[in-house]
């Protein structure tokens, strides 16, 4: 579940670990009624764990969800009109980067991304549309990845 709820709305993962598909849903619930407002498929490594950390984030009325296909090589951060479900925008990470966690405000999105399993990065995408405004370099040390 995102770590905050804003809107009164709450997105949350899930899965079937039977089907060892991770967390590939996402339902949006309404906190008033308890309502699910919407729901949506992601993009979810295999294997994935299940209590992964950021993997959803709310903000600026977005739900914003990390994205990791690695069998297709299809890393991206997403965003959906939090009330409705609507796509907003996809963002894809730069080559070799995979988005590990997000977070959001109103006016962008953030996310830690895992480059060349060997470098952390911040990148910084506008709220509206999804372009990439910045990404810096956190560690240039090299990471164990498996220990996150």
């Amino acid at each position: 579940m995102s770590k905050q709820a804003d809107d009164s709305v709450a997105p949350l993962a899930h899965g079937e670990a039977r089907r060892d598909r991770g967390c590939d849903t996402v339902t949006a619930l309404d906190l008033t009624s308890g309502r699910e407002l919407w729901h949506a498929r992601r993009a979810s490594e295999t294997g994935e764990p299940a209590a992964k950390p950021d993997l959803l984030a709310t903000g600026g009325g977005l739900a914003v969800v990390r994205d990791s296909d690695i069998l297709r090589g299809d890393h991206a951060v997403r965003t959906f009109d939090l009330r409705t479900g609507a796509p907003r925008w996809k963002a894809a990470v730069a080559q070799g980067c995979v988005p590990h966690r997000v977070a959001a405000a109103a006016r962008q999105v953030v996310a830690v991304l895992v480059c060349d399993q060997a470098e952390l990065r911040l990148a910084a995408f506008d709220s509206a549309d999804g372009k990439e405004r910045w990404a810096v370099p956190l560690d240039r040390r090299s990471i164990d990845v498996g220990a996150m």
